[in-house]
């Protein structure tokens, strides 16, 4: 249960191996193998897997791994200290604990080289699997804190996306009793517990979080998953709203996804809640930030009137901050998805007719491409012009693509239209004013 194979003995620096007497296999710095037992029996009652997970933490006990546990600086542990360790970790061991279940930092601990479980030599991966197992099993809710305050959930979270089943059910388990923890309810948690809080902050940021829950979207852990992704959205809706901004698309567009691939199961609870989040998240997401600049904003409203941000507004709302970056090919990308969506919104079009004048304006080499693209920008433009004949951007837009293709008597038709003219368009108009 807590390894994959029998370790070898345990040997002091000479090589004489060490026996564990009775009083060593008692007590440890006033952690003894009774307590530990009751903990474990305390949590798993009494049947054949309260037995399992005995027989596993008294061969533990008796035989912790010694190497592996410390800095690469560090001298090696002796056994009584490796005890400790495990079924008695302070805060700085508790902080080496999420090191060691950190799939990023089990590589190479010192620079932090992400690398895949299966990559790993079977001692790190026996001391993952402890560590874990330990973790699941026999930890206090003390020592549950103390692995959250030391950012222990999103080394977790790492864990998720693994084919070994176990792993992905203990790193739950443990996070599902993080979640449970009375003091998250409390309005001051952000004082009593600030390293707890800001480990929750942190999750919408980083690259796995949403990807390794999404990984199990329809699966045997969808559901939990999802109950995890509610916990840290909730927390940082009420305590830390702006860590949620920079990552609104993508966690807009996940909500929408379990939505989608949860329809039609045998999981209405699970569809029914990732429904309510999604709406949940769009209307915070819309009533307390300030709408991205654009063409135009298209608000729905739900039953109270509040503003509720639609999928294709989100995915819109993706393309503007990829605009902003300058990485047109996404953004092009993310407001298809959102004509896909909605394909009644001219700003939409006009958006994408936007990011590809951008991307032709870069094609300076490539003459081939540069007119495709600048077609394209054409229709965009005048497929926005169908839903919105007034409509000054798409009319400039179109103008300007066609004076680029040469076509210069279109051009002129279009952008002798535009209620207003800025220096391009009166440039234009002028050299064109005799045809």
């Amino acid at each position: 249960m807590f390894e994959e194979e029998t370790p070898p003995p345990q040997r002091e620096n000479g090589g004489k191996e060490i026996k564990s007497t009775t009083t060593e296999r008692k007590e440890v710095k006033g952690i003894s193998l009774e307590a530990v037992m009751k903990g474990v029996e305390k949590r798993f009652g009494s049947g054949d897997v309260a037995e399992q997970v005995r027989a596993a933490v008294e061969k533990l006990w008796a035989t912790p791994p010694t190497s592996g546990l410390q800095y690469d600086d560090e001298p090696e542990m002796k056994l009584s200290s490796a005890r400790e360790f495990f079924f008695a970790p302070n805060e700085a061991q508790l902080g080496r604990h999420v090191a060691l279940l950190s799939l990023r930092q089990a590589g190479d601990v010192k620079t932090g080289k992400e690398i895949d479980f299966e990559g790993l030599d079977k001692p790190k991966k026996r001391l993952l699997i402890q560590t874990l197992a330990v973790a699941y099993h026999c930890y206090s809710d003390e020592h549950v804190i103390g692995l959250t305050a030391a950012n222990g959930v999103s080394s977790l979270v790492e864990l998720l996306n693994l084919k070994t089943l176990v792993f992905r059910f203990w790193s739950i388990q443990i996070m599902t009793r993080v979640m449970k923890m009375d003091f998250w309810n409390a309005d001051d948690v952000v004082k009593t517990h600030p390293k707890c809080a800001k480990a929750v902050e942190k999750l919408p940021q980083s690259d796995f979080f949403l990807s390794n829950l999404k990984a199990n979207i329809g699966g045997e852990f969808s559901g939990p998953c999802l109950q995890i992704l509610a916990f840290v959205l909730e927390f940082n809706r009420r305590h830390y709203p702006k860590a949620l901004l920079s990552k609104r698309a993508e966690i807009g567009a996940t909500l929408k996804m379990w939505v989608e691939r949860t329809q039609g199961k045998d999981n209405t609870e699970e569809n029914n809640l990732a429904g309510k989040l999604f709406v949940d998240f769009a209307r915070a997401m819309g009533a307390t930030t300030n709408p991205i600049s654009s063409d135009r904003q298209v608000e729905s409203k739900d039953p109270s009137g509040e503003k509720i941000l639609t999928a294709a507004e989100i995915e819109k709302q993706a393309g503007n901050e990829a605009f902003r970056e300058k990485d047109f090919d996404t953004a092009i990308k993310c407001y298809s998805a959102a004509i896909q969506l909605d394909s009644k919104v001219p700003a939409y079009f006009s958006n994408r007719a936007n990011a590809r004048w951008k991307k032709a304006e870069m094609c300076n080499t490539n003459n081939m491409l540069r007119m495709q693209l600048l077609t394209l920008v054409v229709g965009d433009c005048e497929q926005a012009l169908q839903l919105d004949g007034s409509y000054q951007k798409a009319m400039r837009r179109k103008g300007l693509a066609l004076h680029a293709m040469g076509k210069r008597e279109e051009a002129y038709k279009s952008l002798n239209k535009l209620q207003k003219t800025d220096e391009i368009v009166d440039r234009i108009l002028k050299e064109n004013s005799g045809t």
